[in-house]
Parts: structure tokens; sequence; C-alpha cells
């Protein structure tokens, strides 16, 4: 769940028209969306695939089970990394609607468990849900969704037995809380709130899209003049990291 940031803050330049559009006349930043699209449903087929050959090897190795796990644990950052670099073109297009629909807050949780059962299973990580049956929400469904996944994956990578996620109501609030029992995140996060998009760290693969784009898509979760944020901490009952997403 841990994502490195460097000291300095983020430089996002527009480009010139030049650098926008191929030698055809071509919008590249359209081109470059459209093959990112393309990328994120071949690595979606190939994360089934995945599933469905494990399926039919009866009893793996411990050796199977560790290399499928990495398999699917990269296959799965991929998908979640070309996820972002769409969003952050719609968010550059002012296109990334939101949706505000009632949602049973348990179910969308549980889909996402459900969705990393697999992964978690290999790495030995039990995930644990806290959540009233019947708490109901009003959020985009499908973003905040993709924030808990990508959380959760993390999560699974960093933690040595358990992950809890839990959800509730805080003065006005939706709170969900996705907390781990690793080694929890790196003093600079914590002492740069909000400060996640920065340079790519060579030495773990990070960009802090995922960061970047949960504080972007909470902060457009907006009721009246409130509007959504993330937090991160160390400690809680399980001494590791913890994430945490507000809604209004």
């Amino acid at each position: 769940m841990r994502e490195d940031t460097d000291e300095k803050e983020p430089v996002l330049e527009e480009s010139s028209d030049s650098e926008e559009e191929c030698s055809e006349g071509l919008d590249f930043s359209s081109v470059l969306a459209s093959s990112v699209h393309d990328m994120k449903n071949s690595i979606g087929m190939l994360m089934s695939s995945l599933d469905e050959l494990m399926d039919q090897i009866p009893e793996p190795t411990d050796s199977q089970n560790r290399l499928m796990s990495t398999v699917q644990y990269e296959a799965s950052r991929v998908n979640n990394d070309l996820v972002h670099l769409l969003s952050f073109y719609r968010l550059k297009k002012n296109s990334l609607p939101i949706t505000l629909d009632e949602q049973y807050v348990a179910e969308v949780l549980e889909e996402q468990i459900v969705y990393n059962k697999v992964l978690a299973e290999k790495r030995g990580i039990e995930v644990d849900l806290k959540c009233d049956d019947e708490l109901v929400w009003y959020f985009d469904a499908e973003m905040i969704s993709g924030i808990i996944n990508n959380v959760l994956i993390n999560a699974i990578r960093y933690s040595q037995n358990k992950i809890q996620i839990s959800a509730k109501e805080k003065v006005g609030f939706l709170e969900i809380t996705v907390a781990d029992d690793g080694c929890g995140f790196p003093e600079a996060m914590l002492d740069r709130p909000g400060s996640y998009f920065n340079r790519v760290s060579f030495s773990t693969g990070s960009t802090g899209l995922g960061l970047y784009f949960a504080g972007q898509i909470a902060t457009l979760h907006k009721d009246k003049e409130r509007q959504g944020f993330i937090q991160l901490q160390n400690g809680g009952s399980l001494k590791g990291g913890i994430f945490r997403l507000s809604l209004p």
C-alpha cells in the first residue's frame, strides 16, 4: 500500500499544439488514450486467463503459488496504472463525470474483496470486512470501487497476514478505512498529505498515481461546501498502514 514520493512538487505542463498533434493532424493525446484503453482490455483478458489457469491446477506447489501470485499482482498493478492514465486524460479534458447514486456500501466493498480473493489467498492474507449491511450512501460506485481496488491490491503486497476494511458514518461523512499489518507508510508521505503524485521511483516502480487519483476522485464528491478527502496514517489495531477515504 506504500507509494513513495520525492520532496519536489509535481509540475504538470500543458503541451503545445505541435506536441499534441501528429504530422497527419491527429490529436496525439487521443491516440494515446485509445491505445491505453486497448492495452487495459488486453490486461483484463490476461488476468481472467490466469484465474482459469490456476483453477486447472488442482494442487499447486508453494513455488507455483508464489509465482502465480506475483504474476497476478503485477498484472493488476499494470491494469490499475492504465486506468489511472485514462482518468488523467479525462481529468485534463474535463470529461470525468461523477454519477451519484444510492449504494449499499458493504456490497461495493465486498465486491472488491471477492475480485482480489485469489491474490489474497495465494499470499496467505486474510481480508476482514466490518460494515453494517444496511449502510447506504450516495457516491459514484465505479470510481470508489476503483480506489478501493487499488488500495487493496497494494495492501495485499505489503501486509504480513491481515487486512481490515471497515466503513461507517462519522460526523456526516462516509468513512471507508483500509488497514494492514505491514510496515506502514513512509514518513515523507505522512508529513506531506496530498502531495502523492511526484516523480517515478525507479527503486519501487511507484508513480503515486493511485493516491493522486484517489484524492482527485474524493474531491469530486461534494455536498454544498463539503468535499471528500483521503488520509494516510500508521498504527491502529494492526500496527501497519491505514488508508482512509471520507465522502460527504
